[in-house]
């Protein structure tokens, strides 16, 4: 929608203050994508649906703060599944086709593949996923009952606390 998303990961409960932000956002003319724990969303449901209704988006930054790489197939998509249940139960609707990100940029092949089967439309990486920092077809043979390729989106630019990490804090910011 935009050749330029402002990327939220919201670990911890999202409160009045994160639709401000998204107001802010949106006073520049842009909208954002809040990528979001599962853990939370009960008690950020509120929140998150005010501002899904201002036209942001909610898409999924795992279960709980913890990486997928090197996990089974079956731990993997039983956390899928339980991600998507409890973002539901909470009346947070988010698309079936939504976005992920994975917690610590911790994910595999294996990860690639439940998203695609499971219809997931992309997948946030770090930048460091690809040279060339474009967006790119996932690898992994599409499923039989995937509608279409996982996209791989590469950050292009670093959040403000990895800038400020790298070094000198004021580099960075």
């Amino acid at each position: 929608a935009s050749a330029l998303v402002m990327v939220v990961d919201a670990t911890d409960v999202v409160v009045e203050l994160d639709s401000n932000f998204a107001k802010m956002v949106e006073e520049v003319g842009g909208r954002a994508t809040f990528y979001v724990l599962t853990d939370i969303v009960p008690k950020s449901a509120d929140v998150l649906k005010k501002i899904q209704a201002r036209g942001h988006e909610i898409a999924y930054l795992g279960d709980r703060y913890e990486g997928f790489k090197d996990q089974s197939s079956a731990v993997q998509a039983k956390r899928f599944d339980a991600m998507r249940k409890v973002t539901n139960d909470a009346g947070v609707n988010v698309p079936a086709d939504a976005g992920f990100h994975a917690p610590l940029e911790s994910y595999d092949k294996t990860t690639e593949n439940l998203l695609s089967e499971r219809n997931f439309r992309y997948m946030l990486t770090s930048n460091g996923a690809t040279d060339s920092r474009l967006p790119f077809f996932a690898t992994n043979a599409v499923p039989a009952n995937a509608s279409r390729p996982l996209v791989v989106l590469p950050r292009t630019q670093i959040g403000p606390e990895d800038a400020m990490e790298e070094g000198d804090p004021e580099v960075g910011l």
